[in-house]
């Protein structure tokens, strides 16, 4: 992923400050919080992060379970370029890490005029999508299983 951003980093035509900066984030530092409306997705020059989701149990009680830790070269937030308007998770430094915003509108504008590019981060996007979609099912199936085991369930499916 890295390379592909590289590229359009690079370009003269997606302008630093106007259409991407970099931040210094330090250790303990939210970059965003769950529920936050969303513009803008990030990799990660270096550094990590982890991404914490939220679950409601009983009587209205919330647990923040970790979700993922992400390293440099790997992106998140890119939920916003497919129509999501507000975060989905908070994610937080782990230690100092520097990251690269990106407007997510200016992203998709500039895929749109240069197809050849856009084709290339689209279908990366699509990539990492996808292995965390199965990373998630095997997680869900372990939690599953674990929850029939618990339960006494399984002998009688």
């Amino acid at each position: 992923m890295r390379d592909v951003i590289r590229e359009l980093l690079d370009d003269p035509r997606f302008l630093r400050e106007r259409h991407w900066r970099r931040h210094e984030v330090p250790a303990g530092t939210d970059v965003f919080r769950r529920g936050a409306p969303g513009r803008s997705l990030y990799l990660i020059e270096q550094g990590r992060v982890r991404v914490v989701g939220e679950v409601e149990l009983e009587a209205g009680r919330r647990i923040h379970p970790g979700v993922d830790e992400l390293a440099a070269g790997e992106v998140f937030g890119e939920l916003v370029l497919f129509g999501e308007a507000r975060r989905s998770a908070t994610v937080t430094a782990v230690c100092d890490a520097r990251l690269v915003e990106i407007d997510g509108k200016a992203l998709l504008d500039y895929c749109d005029a240069h197809p050849e590019v856009g084709y290339r981060l689209l279908r990366r996007f699509m990539e990492i999508a996808v292995a965390r979609l199965r990373k998630t099912n095997r997680k869900l199936m372990h939690v599953l299983a674990w929850g029939l085991q618990t339960h006494a369930i399984a002998p009688h499916l």
